[in-house]
Formats: C-alpha cells, structure tokens, sequence
C-alpha cells in the first residue's frame, strides 16, 4: 500500500489541482493498458528479461550470479547425472558419447512462473546472516 501511495504521490505533477491531474494519470493509464490487450504486440514488456539471464521455458528464468565457467561433477552425483542423460538420450534415439562427463554451471537466484524468486543456497551461504533475506 505504501509503494502504490508513492507511486501515486511522483505522479503529481501539478500541485494546485492534484485531483484532475490524478484523474488524467488515470485516463492515460486505462487507455495505454486499452490498447496493449488489443494489439499485444504493443506490450514489450513481457520480453525484456534482466541483463544476463537465460529463459528456460514456462515462464522460468535463470538470474544472474552464475559460475564463470562449467564445473566437473564426480562422485555419485556426477554418476547419477550421467544415467539420467544415458536414459533420456536413449528415449530419444541418441546414445551418448563415453568420453562425455557431467559438467554444471551454478546460478544464484531462478524467477518462478508466479514472479517469486528462489535463491540458491550455493550464493546465500556466502552471504553474512544479517544479509540474507527471509520471509
């Protein structure tokens, strides 16, 4: 609430009459938001996602931070990727190269289809307790 009745205030552009200058706010709005769910291809906003940040589909998208570069995975976990890759790549007709080895590259946040944001404990343990932020 507090946000809108800023968002609300910076709007007021002439002080002497602030009522018809919010009504006019108001109007333009109405008709810019009118006209983007008539023509759609107006609304761009949809499409500019923050600067380094990959879509994955369905509305899910990697935020940056990230590795620099792919790390290894060894053990069973690296073992574990290896047979999921093994059994999808079959389902599809392909059989994977032996010399291949499971490779990941870590990111610090992931934007979920309901806007919420998931950070990643790989990025938040790094961070002091007083500046993690919980809800």
């Amino acid at each position: 609430m507090e946000h809108t009745i800023g968002n609300i205030g910076k709007e007021v552009n002439q002080e002497s009459n602030p009522i018809a200058n919010l009504s006019e706010c108001g109007l333009c709005g109405a008709q810019v938001n009118a006209l983007k769910s008539i023509i759609p291809g107006l609304d761009h906003s949809k499409d500019n996602h923050p600067r380094g940040s990959m879509d994955l589909g369905d509305q899910y998208l990697l935020l940056r931070a990230r590795d620099e570069s792919a790390h290894s995975i060894d053990g069973e976990a690296g073992r574990l990727i290896w047979v999921y890759i093994e059994n999808a790549e079959c389902e599809l007709g392909n059989v994977p190269h032996n010399d291949w080895e499971p490779k990941i590259t870590r990111w610090a946040r992931l934007r979920l289809p309901n806007g919420q944001i998931a950070c990643s404990a790989w990025k938040e343990d790094q961070k002091a307790m007083k500046d993690v932020r919980m809800s």
